[in-house]
């Protein structure tokens, strides 16, 4: 495998593929840093044709997750120019004629209406048009909010739909990359016919994605290697191959001794069956020495009995109930449990929403993170809408970049990260200083691996008590929601420590709050109030310093892994 030069690059290009080499939209603001980058460095004719192939290639990575997306094919055949294949130039040269983005089909998308989708889909396909914007909107809507057994009716039959010629390329690409998110084993005949005729990375990790579903490993690491060999900037799949590689996948480990797993809840009393449902399917050799607490947060349903049938199930010494008449909020509600004196006593504590749902061995893998990483200061996972695992509402979660400032040296400081709202964002609210990689498309896996980043959902984490308690717990001024979890793991990394993610670990979670954040839309008032709030106690200068620090340990964790990876895989060619 080539060893890649991360100390070459410009810092803000640098911290941005640490926290990641997946994300369309991600990877094509690293493809424009990149080409920016090399044009500033023009007079060091090296150092700016490294940034340019980065650049490029780090757009055509962005197509591949995104092949419909015609916003990519002008410059993608601009710069690509004869080193591209007669096939994917003539799809990309189509998909450059053929983008014409209308406001009309993004309203639709927006509102969810695959219907409204699907009838101007089969109305075109009468007429023999093809229209990309159309069938990625429609594609990613039913992916999100649909029934993805409708996905045949269309990607079965895209000739009847106008797509030919040039056009059945992309759209095939399209097909296989959302087949190989809903059924990945099912995919791999497409995903290997795919492989051969654009022999491109990202063709390879998806096929590697489906062959490690299918049961082979094996293959599925001699597809990374080769994807790797060529694409080493990418961290996501560096860290989960590596992981792979040493069965960490497949690790559980029970923690040692007893943990105290939180739950408070607000009239979801039904969201609270299925969630004790789940937990009580976990596996005996890991729960036996969990205890429950459970906090009603003055619900007016059914929870007080949902509460009290559950108990009288598990008996009074392996789960109790806390009782408030009125609702306190998240963070007063997290401190209410983690100051009983039993709680206070088990040296584990975990927080575990009343709508996510856990898999068997769940606590195995937070216990296999806890002996990979045991200086963290919390441990999380990977939470997936509930039903539709291909849907990541969140992952490991890093500082997001400063981007570039005109005139000034790569090194410096960037004044502009997330700034308050004023004059110089045009009195928008602020933005969550953190990344959405995860939010930019199907996973595809791409999230799993154990990884340290800055933060991790509190949908679902594990602290030492005695740790979170000296930390002073969550801090009230976040009520009634919304960020207290991400202030207390800045808290942290500001004192330097970090998070862990699991992200073997993947939790359901029946609330689909990340369907919002996809669509780019803004938090309520009260969240972007609590945002100003976090804003205002991490400034831009200390979220620097903190990025860099968790660039620093990622860089370190990455090398470590291509090292482990370089002797074992090298040599070995992709089936």
């Amino acid at each position: 495998m080539n060893r890649f030069k991360w100390n070459d690059l410009p810092w803000h290009l640098r911290q941005g593929l640490l926290a990641g080499g997946a994300g369309r939209a991600h990877l094509a603001g690293l493809a424009q840093a990149s080409l920016h980058a090399a044009r500033s460095h023009a007079r060091d004719v090296e150092r700016s044709s490294l940034l340019a192939r980065l650049g490029f290639d780090l757009l055509l990575a962005a197509w591949e997750e995104d092949p419909l997306n015609g916003a990519l094919a002008v410059p993608l055949l601009t710069l690509g120019g004869n080193g591209l294949g007669p096939d994917l130039r003539r799809a990309l040269e189509w998909l450059g004629t053929y983008w014409k983005p209308q406001a009309r089909v993004e309203r639709m998308a927006l509102r969810g209406d695959i219907a409204g989708l699907f009838e101007l889909l089969r109305n075109q396909g009468r007429e023999g048009r093809a229209d990309p914007q159309l069938l990625r909107s429609w594609l990613e809507t039913v992916l999100v909010e649909g029934d993805p057994e409708s996905l045949p009716a269309v990607l079965d039959h895209l000739e009847r739909f106008g797509w030919q010629g040039p056009a059945l390329l992309p759209a095939r690409l399209a097909r296989a990359h959302a087949l190989a998110a809903i059924a990945p084993a099912d995919a791999v005949n497409e995903l290997r016919a795919l492989a051969e005729l654009l022999p491109l990375p990202g063709r390879l990790e998806e096929l590697g994605h489906g062959l490690y579903h299918a049961g082979e490993r094996e293959q599925a690491l001699q597809c990374w290697a080769k994807s790797l060999a060529a694409r080493p900037w990418n961290v996501n799949l560096t860290l989960r191959a590596r992981d792979v590689l040493q069965g960490l996948d497949r690790e559980a480990v029970p923690l040692a001794g007893e943990c105290s797993i939180l739950l408070y809840s607000w009239n979801k009393a039904h969201d609270l069956e299925h969630c004790f449902a789940a937990l009580e399917a976990t596996s005996p050799k890991y729960l036996h020495s969990a205890r429950v607490v459970a906090l009603d947060n003055g619900s007016s349903d059914c929870t007080p009995e949902v509460l009290r049938r559950w108990q009288e199930r598990w008996g009074a010494d392996r789960f109790s109930t806390v009782r408030l008449d009125v609702n306190v909020g998240a963070p007063a509600a997290r401190n209410w449990l983690l100051a009983q004196e039993d709680v206070r006593a088990r040296p584990w504590t975990l927080f575990l929403d009343d709508d996510a749902l856990v898999p068997a061995d769940w606590l195995g893998r937070l216990g296999a993170a806890v002996q990979r990483f045991p200086g963290a200061g919390v441990w999380g996972c990977t939470v997936v809408d509930a039903g539709r695992p291909w849907v990541v509402q969140n992952a490991d979660l890093h500082l997001r970049g400063s981007g570039p400032k005109r005139g000034k040296e790569d090194g410096g400081q960037d004044s502009r990260v997330n700034p308050a709202p004023s004059a110089r964002t045009g009195g928008q609210p602020p933005a969550v200083p953190l990344t959405d990689i995860q939010h930019q498309g199907p996973a595809l896996g791409r999230f799993d691996s154990l990884r340290t980043c800055v933060s991790v959902t509190g949908c679902c984490h594990l602290f030492r008590t005695a740790a979170l308690v000296e930390q002073g717990g969550f801090d009230i001024r976040y009520s009634p929601s919304q960020f207290d979890d991400l202030d207390r793991d800045l808290r942290a990394a500001a004192q330097g420590g970090y998070a862990v993610c699991q992200g073997f670990l993947h939790v359901e979670h029946l609330k689909r709050s990340g369907t919002a954040a996809r669509r780019g839309v803004e938090a309520a008032s009260s969240g972007q109030g609590n945002l100003v709030k976090l804003l205002a106690r991490f400034g831009a200068s200390e979220r620097e310093r903190m990025a860099r620090e968790q660039a620093a340990r990622v860089q370190g964790e990455v090398e470590r892994a291509r090292r482990e990876l370089e002797q074992t895989l090298e040599t070995r060619p992709c089936p």
